[in-house]
């Protein structure tokens, strides 16, 4: 009985090895010669590098058949993140509180030490800027992560099939339990300043994973070009500046300026107030942060269905 083999083409387990991951999906046959004997040792598959959406119903078939199989490789990638990056830590697993933390003692020490005392927007500074800090560490962690993903995952994608899917599972996971651990450290400045919740606060909430997805979603859109131009992480290491003067963060600016023009079209800017007015009824829209999530989520698919498409040009690159 002839053993049926696996046609080229057809998927096989998540983590299989092989030459080109995530290229076209018809291979070459060319003879392979020995370098010492020079004598034709047999067919060797070749994976083209054409494009992926020419092999039409392939491309989605072969996206939703790997991340159908990641979640468990994920989990265990995710675990294997926490407990490495917090034995090479002095703080353990506080390091994971420590940013949203610090940035809440800090801004409670200012009001106390009254080197932050005027208000904004109905609320004390502090407090104002705190939960503007908070919300910033949101979009640019969840942007530099997703940034870095083709970067860091260059080794695993050159030798595995499918190790996208498990690495960007891993990378939300641990976006999920920071957004959890800023949402402790924002309810206990609501107690510090004594500030009165307002009954939309869900809505605020549902807005920070909002800023989740959009902050992955464009960190996606850059991966392939952050995994093969340096000069990516040159600029974006100066997008935080950018980021915190025109978006409300620390401050409104006043009417006329130049920077406020900039400020009143920055989305993040309809979104960081709509936050903060379903979270205590300062001046804004709920209905952005309702509809940012929304808007997030097909962010991220096309950031993702963008690296898949790229992927193997990007591993090409790599390897040459």
């Amino acid at each position: 009985m002839v053993e049926e083999q696996e046609r080229p083409g057809e998927l096989g387990p998540i983590g299989e090895v092989r030459e080109f991951p995530g290229t076209h999906p018809d291979p070459v046959e060319r003879p392979s010669m020995s370098a010492e004997t020079r004598v034709e040792t047999g067919p060797v598959m070749i994976r083209q590098a054409a494009g992926r959406l020419a092999a039409g119903g392939s491309f989605l078939r072969e996206w939703l058949t790997d991340s159908r199989q990641s979640p468990q490789l994920g989990w265990r990638m995710f675990r294997r993140s926490i407990i490495q990056q917090s034995r090479h830590s002095l703080l353990g697993f506080l390091l994971f509180f420590a940013p949203a933390v610090m940035t809440a003692l800090v801004f409670i020490y200012g009001r106390r030490a009254q080197f932050l005392s005027a208000e904004i927007g109905g609320v004390h500074s502090a407090f104002f800027s705190a939960c503007g800090m908070l919300m910033g560490q949101t979009f640019l962690e969840a942007f530099n992560s997703l940034r870095r993903l083709l970067q860091s995952a260059g080794p695993l994608l050159r030798s595995r099939r499918g190790m996208l899917e498990p690495m960007l599972m891993a990378s939300m996971i641990e976006l999920g339990l920071r957004d959890v651990i800023r949402v402790i450290v924002i309810a206990s400045l609501f107690v510090a300043f004594r500030v009165p919740v307002a009954a939309t606060i869900p809505i605020a909430v549902w807005g920070l994973l909002g800023i989740t997805l959009l902050g992955a979603g464009l960190g996606m859109f850059l991966a392939p070009l952050n995994a093969l131009q340096r000069d990516i992480e040159v600029i974006a290491s100066a997008f935080p500046l950018v980021l915190f003067t025109i978006t409300p963060i620390f401050f409104l600016p006043h009417e006329g300026t130049w920077i406020y023009e900039i400020y009143r079209w920055n989305p993040l800017t309809w979104l960081f107030e709509g936050i903060r007015a379903a979270a205590y009824g300062a001046p804004g829209s709920v209905t952005v942060p309702l509809v940012a999530p929304l808007v997030g989520l097909v962010l991220f698919l096309l950031g993702w269905a963008f690296c898949r498409f790229a992927q193997p040009h990007v591993v090409e690159r790599m390897m040459s």
